[in-house]
């Protein structure tokens, strides 16, 4: 009789509970996948990656410190999981680079976009040598390449933070680009002088001149913190798109790095809704001793046979090392924005700060 009735009240219980909460994300078990190795150029530290599936193979383009610097390095894998790493970094900070009196420090927070046949385009974060505090500290840079590994750098700056606005100490922490309709789309994130990081959206026609939302003179942040499991810091936004709806996994913090990876949904790539199913935040920091139990950031997410797998930086107090996590979400129909009564164009031409 017992069971009887505990299987009734299971049923019951289903009926009225939303199936998407049963989707969940699993780490892997023999996490990490990637990390230094010893002697070497990135020995203390790996992180920040971009993960590509490019014809049968996985290639993924991460920074590494070796105790010093962060460079940008390589690797390709035939599963994503055992990784074979290109011997030295194929992009290294250029000390004779400066700007407004600051030297370049480091290089990091690949982003790639491959399109075929052999067109690779990358653009990251240079930091400068007074990185810790103020305004204009972190600049993006933009290189292609036929092979992803060897790179011909533009010479200037495509993307800078804007003076006396939320974004005006830089771009930094990853950002995501995509192409749609022979329009390059970034999401990226920004910091104030006193470090609190958010979330912005630009537009290119050639990925070197980029156009902020809705404006270069008066960007906005595109996604705010209003949920518990949001925190109040949000960085590190990759973004997937499925030809209906763009899929945003990004990092939330209370300060400092990061402590969750959650996601939202949206129609347009600006207006976002975040699911309350259950599934946020998608992953946290591991248990005491785990590789990431102090920070987790810069998800870069593929999605295949209706899996989303992700690659993460995870940090342990003392290195950082990435991991690899696999998950689903269920299915979603965002609510199409309202149209403005008239609408907000892009500004053309060349950043104004350039």
């Amino acid at each position: 009789m017992t069971l009887i009735l505990l299987g009734a009240i299971f049923t019951i219980l289903s009926l009225f509970s939303p199936a998407d909460t049963l989707a969940t994300w699993t780490k892997y078990e023999n996490n990490p996948v990637l990390e230094g190795t010893e002697g070497k150029w990135d020995n203390a530290s790996v992180a920040n990656q971009k993960v590509l599936y490019i014809n049968g193979v996985y290639k993924m383009w991460y920074s590494g410190h070796n105790g010093n610097i962060w460079q940008i390095g390589y690797a390709t894998s035939p599963d994503g999981l055992i990784w074979e790493k290109y011997t030295q970094p194929i992009i290294t900070p250029n000390s004779a680079e400066n700007w407004e009196n600051r030297t370049v420090k480091e290089v990091t927070h690949p982003s790639v976009l491959f399109t075929p046949p052999n067109k690779y385009e990358m653009w990251y974060c240079v930091i400068s040598s007074t990185w810790q505090t103020g305004e204009d500290r972190f600049r993006v840079k933009y290189a292609s390449s036929n092979d992803g590994i060897n790179w011909n750098i533009y010479p200037g700056y495509v993307l800078i933070g804007t003076p006396n606005k939320w974004d005006r100490g830089g771009i930094g922490r990853g950002f995501s680009i995509i192409k749609v309709d022979n329009t390059y789309k970034m999401w990226y994130s920004g910091v104030n002088e006193q470090n609190k990081w958010g979330i912005g959206f630009a537009t290119s026609k050639d990925g070197i001149n980029w156009n902020k939302y809705p404006s270069n003179e008066e960007p906005q942040e595109i996604i705010t913190p209003n949920n518990l499991w949001e925190k109040s810091w949000l960085s590190y936004p990759y973004v997937l798109y499925n030809g209906q709806i763009y899929y945003m996994f990004y990092v939330s913090a209370s300060s400092g790095t990061g402590e969750n990876i959650v996601y939202a949904i949206s129609t347009d790539g600006i207006n976002w809704e975040k699911p309350n199913n259950g599934i946020n935040p998608i992953i946290t920091v591991g248990d005491h001793g785990s590789f990431d139990s102090h920070d987790i950031v810069t998800p870069s997410v593929i999605k295949e046979d209706g899996i989303f797998k992700m690659w993460y930086s995870g940090f342990n107090g003392n290195k950082w090392r990435i991991g690899f996590a696999s998950g689903e979400l269920p299915p979603s129909s965002p609510t199409p924005p309202p149209l403005p009564p008239h609408p907000l164009p892009f500004a053309s031409g060349r950043f104004s700060a350039f």
